[in-house]
């Protein structure tokens, strides 16, 4: 019987919310998916980051722009980044909710 690789589930016991098999030859199910695409979003807005950090600091070095400015283009790549990060445990947070029963 297959079982998802990251969740546990199975063919008899599937997520709560709804899942199928992902056709790629690993047994993972389309939640979990969902759940590494998101990280992935995460993983490449960080590199996306480093990149621009060098390429500021680069202008700042050459009189092409003020430090001032390229902190504010760095700050705004970090809160870009720290919203994809809440909604992110968010979205882990609602599935684990789901999951888990509640206690009374």
């Amino acid at each position: 019987m297959r079982k998802c690789l990251l969740c546990g589930c199975t063919e008899d016991r599937a997520c709560d919310e709804g899942c199928a098999w992902v056709d790629n030859g690993v047994d993972i199910c389309t939640a979990c998916v969902d759940k590494i695409e998101a990280r992935e979003m995460v993983a490449d807005q960080a590199r996306e980051i480093m990149l621009r950090r060098n390429v500021y600091k680069k202008q700042v070095q050459d009189g092409k722009m003020t430090l001032k400015k390229a902190a504010k283009q760095i700050a705004i790549s970090y809160a870009i980044l720290d919203r994809l990060k809440a909604a992110q445990i968010a979205a882990e947070n609602d599935r684990q909710n789901r999951r888990s029963p509640r206690s009374s």
